[in-house]
Formats: C-alpha cells, structure tokens, sequence
C-alpha cells in the first residue's frame, strides 16, 4: 500500500458516511424543499453514520487481502453495517431508559431498518468511489 492509498481510504472512511445524508439533502433541496434543510440531513447521516464506523475499520482491515474490491462488495459490506449502525444508535440513545423502554423502542421503530441499510448501501458505494483501483497517484509536479 502505499501513501495515496491510504489517503484515499482515511478519506472515504470520513466522507462516506455522510453521503445519504448530503444526497437526500440534494433531493430535498431541489424537489420537495422542507423546513428541514440540508442540515438536518447532513445531521442525521452522520449520527447514525459515525457510530459503525468502527467495525466498518475493522471489516475493512480483515477485508485487504481479498482484491479486487467490486462495489458490490462494498455495497454489501454497506448494507450489514447500515443494520448495525441502525441498533446501536436505536439501543443506544434508548439504553438510557432501561430495557423495556428499549424493546419498545426498536418495535416502534422496525420499520426504519430499510432506510438505515439502504443508507449504508449509499455510503458503501461512497467508499468504493475512493477506493476503487482505476484512481492513479496524482503525478507530481
């Protein structure tokens, strides 16, 4: 590996996750605009989007021997950590209220679990635009 490599995966590892947040923002902003905003969205994503940031290191570091890395493959990676990242923030911001409260919780909100994994497919693919082979070192001057 060398140094624009590893510059390119800190860099998605960091922009990746706010990716859904800054597509719907776009959406919002050019075809239903919201009281909401493009803050909102980008405030969401990364809540969500940072806390499975973690094992998406980790996966991505047992993940280095296997080349090539397809966006298929990072999608899917997306997809897992999407549902990961859904429970942790969900039982995490819930875990503060006891267990009943966060069964009642996760039951209350089941049925944003796709949007969360398809969230995680956006970011995935996010990735893979930094990390994908065609992307040569820049050529010093």
């Amino acid at each position: 590996m060398n140094a624009w490599f590893t510059v390119r995966v800190v860099l998605g590892l960091l922009i990746a996750p706010l990716a859904p947040g800054l597509l719907f923002g776009l959406l919002d902003t050019l075809f239903v605009p919201s009281p909401f905003g493009m803050q909102f969205f980008l405030g969401i994503s990364s809540v969500a989007g940072y806390p499975p940031l973690l094992p998406a290191i980790v996966v991505y570091a047992f993940g280095l021997k296997r080349l090539p890395r397809t966006v298929w493959e990072c999608a899917l990676v997306g997809l897992l950590l999407g549902a990961i990242g859904y429970f942790w923030t969900v039982l995490d911001f819930s875990s503060i209220r006891g267990l009943e409260a966060s069964l009642t919780t996760v039951a209350v909100t089941l049925p944003f679990i796709p949007v969360s994994m398809s969230c995680g497919v956006i970011a995935g693919g996010a990735f893979w635009l930094f990390i994908r082979r065609e992307l040569k070192v820049p050529a010093s001057n």
